[in-house]
């Protein structure tokens, strides 16, 4: 087990046929999400895709990246389903082409993951407060809204805690 699964282990999210509500993605829905973007998902996502998919985080989760960032806290069922990441006319509209939301605070700004060559893997925040209305912008000047996170879906995992276990 790596150690980003044993990370969303402790987080209380288990494999499928897992307790929380986990509906893991098919294989054909991974290959929509590829041919969409025109790219191949980064390892780690597919994986998680695949093994974890929809799943719900079963208690108040935080993630803080850092002193001049502010932390998110994400609620239960925090994670996309692939209902949602295949509804590509939505999110086409709202996000910078080549990015895909895979999860969202509480406050609805979402973490994503970035398919762009010059910046793949990589994880930002949309921030629904910064980020400029698209049909505004270039798909260049919204990207360039986003808020770095982490170098990778795995880094993003580990920076996942629970503050208080009595939440």
């Amino acid at each position: 087990m790596s150690d980003w699964q044993q990370k969303l282990e402790e987080l209380g999210i288990e494999e499928y046929p897992g307790t929380n509500g986990i509906a893991p993605f098919l294989p054909a829905e991974i290959e929509q999400l590829e041919s969409h973007y025109r790219a191949k998902l980064p390892e780690t996502y597919r994986s998680f895709l695949a093994l974890y998919g929809y799943s719900y985080l079963p208690r108040i989760t935080q993630i803080n990246f850092g002193p001049d960032m502010a932390s998110c806290c994400y609620a239960p069922g925090a994670f996309s389903s692939s209902t949602t990441l295949l509804n590509f006319e939505v999110l086409d509209s709202v996000f910078p082409k080549q990015v895909i939301a895979f999860s969202h605070d509480e406050f609805g700004n979402s973490c994503c993951i970035s398919l762009r060559p010059d910046t793949f893997g990589k994880i930002y925040l949309y921030n629904q407060h910064v980020v400029p209305p698209t049909s505004a912008v270039s798909d260049e000047e919204q990207f360039k809204c986003l808020e770095y996170l982490a170098e990778s879906f795995e880094e993003w995992v580990e920076k996942l805690f629970v503050e208080d276990d009595s939440l």
